[in-house]
């Protein structure tokens, strides 16, 4: 009886976009599971096609923020951990880090540190219509980052239109351009975007500069490390979205792009 009536608050919670408790924080979740058929074929061992359960960065999170009563100023924070609710295994664990910082908010704009998307992921807004899945852009396009011991700072919309974001990443100590020296910099990796929007439209410009991303093709040196610039635009009247997006990504220290 007991596992029945937990059951059913579990479900509860999952099904509600977020639970605010009284002065406190609002506690959310998403369960994002599909049941597919697919043949992968890595070029080496292709396979015969296979019924697969997918949870597709489903999740579970806090966040929130309070009052300092100083100078009109808002602590903020949030605690987002990815749950894999198909066999409960995300790479040997059962949480894995997704979004997770804290920071300040007022009158300024919003500055926050942890861990959390770029500024240049966060400029695609919703052009990614696979997003989450197998088609999602993460797989055809670097940038999709989401990076530790991250700062970044965003104005207050400026005009109600414009927003400025602009983060920094210390390598703390590690050899992130593969010279054989530790960067020990406050800035050895920068991510800047421009974004617009207002009413149906969106637009964003972003610049990664000495990132570091899985996702590197064409490869003619050894530079680990890549400079991005995305542009995106999108347009949503009523129900209908149109969206686009264009990139370029080269190595910082070759000639791969």
């Amino acid at each position: 009886m007991k596992k029945n009536l937990l059951a059913i608050a579990v479900g509860a919670a999952v099904a509600m976009p977020g639970l605010a408790l009284a002065d406190g924080p609002t506690v959310y979740g998403k369960v994002n599971v599909s049941l597919e058929n697919a043949e992968f074929d890595d070029g080496v061992n292709p396979s015969e096609d296979a019924w697969e359960l997918n949870s597709n960065a489903s999740r579970l999170g806090v966040k929130g923020d309070f009052d300092l009563d100083v100078a009109g100023l808002k602590a903020i924070y949030q605690a987002e951990f990815e749950i894999s609710v198909d066999d409960g295994d995300k790479g040997g664990q059962t949480f894995t880090q997704r979004n997770i910082y804290g920071g300040l908010k007022g009158g300024f704009g919003t500055l926050k540190a942890g861990k959390f998307d770029t500024p240049t992921k966060k400029a695609q807004g919703k052009i990614d219509q696979f997003n989450d899945i197998g088609g999602d852009i993460k797989n055809v396009l670097s940038g999709e980052n989401r990076v530790s011991n991250i700062v970044q700072y965003s104005t207050p919309a400026l005009g109600d239109l414009v927003t400025l974001n602009a983060a920094f990443i210390p390598a703390e100590n590690n050899d992130i351009d593969g010279d054989g020296d530790p960067e020990t910099g406050l800035a050895d990796t920068i991510s800047v975007s421009l974004v617009a929007e207002k009413d149906m439209f969106y637009g964003a410009i972003a610049h990664d500069a000495d990132m570091t991303d899985e996702l590197i093709t064409d490869e003619t040196g050894t530079s680990p490390t890549i400079d991005i610039t995305r542009v995106a635009l999108g347009l949503k009247p009523g129900n209908f979205e149109i969206g686009a997006l264009f990139q370029t990504a080269e190595e910082t220290e070759a000639d791969g792009e």
